[in-house]
């Protein structure tokens, strides 16, 4: 007789997959009282706080700048000759601000000579031997002296009393160029004191 046939294992029961659980309910947000309401901020009374915080800061005072006994204009590495920037100097020294900005200008009109020692060419000018017409520096000049000016005002000097002191021009960092040559750098300086 054949024997029936018996699994070695009994077979497993497929059970229903797992319902997931529900999602909780989100508690119900309560109505707020028509007082509550009204308090919500629209545009119009954001702006009206933001401009009554703005008129309850105290102003800011502008700090009082102390009175200095002197201005200073300073240029570094100025494109310029320095033996040019040396005699303008001396040219300019012992003036008033204004009166060396006038004089410079003359000097662009070639109305004027900056006078110079050396081989340099003579000029039918009265009290001046040689000298040349330095247009592109006095340029420069004319535009550091106005920051001169300013530096006076700001230090509280008399512009009509204050006079050039001090005027000093030394070689600046040059950088190289082709064949070896140097750019013309210049370091010029201005002093202007009040005179008493």
């Amino acid at each position: 007789m054949e024997k029936d046939y018996v699994p070695k294992h009994t077979p497993v029961e497929k059970k229903a997959p797992a319902k997931a659980p529900a999602p909780a309910k989100a508690p119900k947000k309560e109505a707020k009282p028509a007082s509550a309401q009204s308090e919500t901020k629209t545009p119009s009374t954001i702006s009206q706080q933001e401009t009554t915080q703005a008129t309850q800061e105290p102003k800011k005072v502008p700090a009082k700048v102390s009175k200095k006994d002197f201005a200073i204009a300073q240029v570094i590495g100025m494109s310029a000759s320095k033996k040019y920037c040396m005699y303008i100097c001396e040219f300019i020294k012992r003036k008033t601000i204004d009166q060396a900005i006038k004089d410079l200008e003359d000097v662009l009109l070639f109305k004027r000579a900056i006078p110079m020692r050396g081989e340099i060419p003579h000029r039918s000018e009265p009290g001046i031997m040689s000298g040349r017409y330095p247009v592109k520096v006095a340029g420069q000049f004319i535009t550091m002296l106005k920051g001169l000016r300013g530096n006076a005002i700001v230090n509280g000097l008399d512009i009509h009393k204050t006079v050039i002191t001090l005027g000093t021009a030394s070689w600046g960092i040059r950088p190289a160029k082709r064949g070896g040559m140097r750019f013309k750098r210049t370091n010029v300086t201005l002093r202007a004191e009040e005179k008493k």
